[in-house]
């Protein structure tokens, strides 16, 4: 009951972007329950402390309450176990890049997105380097002669701008082999440079990410703010895993009831 009322204040999609504090909500409350509110603030900013710069606790302790009953050091410390997991950043790559792909189909019905290209198996590229490399969604506008390379990158908060040039760099020399290609000069694809949704595996988002979306055409802001909540719901929803409420077992249906009592011979 005390964390409903202190996360009581609804916030906008906005703070995915840049992240604020909550604030204590204006409505009265008694001493008790504001010594608890405060007591609660002060363990959120002591968590905070542990965790990378500029990460907002607040973001996880909201979906993942149970943060707060290890003590700050050892709860960092085993969200950080966790979140290196390969398990773990399989499972939140996919399901970032199944998104990703889903609303660029969804926005566009004549796009058609390729998802894990070898770049080996692309015309035109038989003269660069490293052809083993393959790019996370080609996605190819046929009536509007777009061709659009995309990559997914999920990654250590601190580190998400150096992994974004990174992978600029690691691509640069595909739009330059495509277009020179005559698959695509035959059909008058464009082919746009290399974009990259990057997103902190502790729910940070860079302003460079949601450039990349607008900068697509395929959302406009209030679009791709939306897209953005969904992106980091499920990068938490991996990397918290261990700290969610365990789902509770109902009882069983009659039908199920019934066959155990059957296969029991009673």
């Amino acid at each position: 009951a005390i964390l409903s009322v202190f996360f009581g204040v609804t916030r906008s999609t906005s703070a995915f972007i840049t992240p604020q504090r909550y604030s204590r909500p204006p409505n009265k409350v008694s001493s008790g329950t504001a010594a608890l509110t405060s007591s609660i603030q002060s363990r959120i900013e002591s968590l905070e402390s542990h965790l990378p710069h500029g990460v907002n606790a607040t973001l996880l302790v909201e979906r993942a309450p149970s943060l707060l009953d290890l003590p700050p050091e050892e709860a960092a410390k085993r969200l950080d176990a966790h979140v290196r997991l390969g398990k773990t950043e399989r499972s939140r790559h996919d399901e970032v890049l199944g998104l990703v792909r889903s609303w660029l189909e969804f926005s566009s019905a004549s796009t058609v997105c390729l998802v894990d290209v070898a770049l080996a198996k692309l015309p035109g590229t038989e003269t660069i380097k490293k052809r083993s490399r393959k790019i996370d969604i080609l996605a190819m506008n046929s009536p509007q002669g777009i061709v659009r390379p995309v990559e997914i990158t999920v990654v250590r908060d601190r580190a998400l701008h150096d992994r974004i040039q990174e992978k600029l760099h690691k691509y640069s020399d595909l739009r330059v082999a495509l277009e020179a290609s005559e698959w695509a000069k035959s059909r008058q694809l464009k082919v746009h440079a290399p974009v990259v949704i990057a997103v902190g595996v502790l729910g940070t988002v860079p302003a460079a990410t949601r450039e990349a979306l607008l900068e697509m055409g395929v959302a406009d802001e209030g679009n791709a703010d939306h897209l953005l909540e969904l992106l980091v719901n499920a990068v938490l929803s991996h990397n918290l895993e261990p700290f969610l409420p365990r789902p509770v077992k109902g009882r069983p249906t009659r039908a199920a009831y019934l066959k155990s009592r059957q296969r029991a011979g009673i």
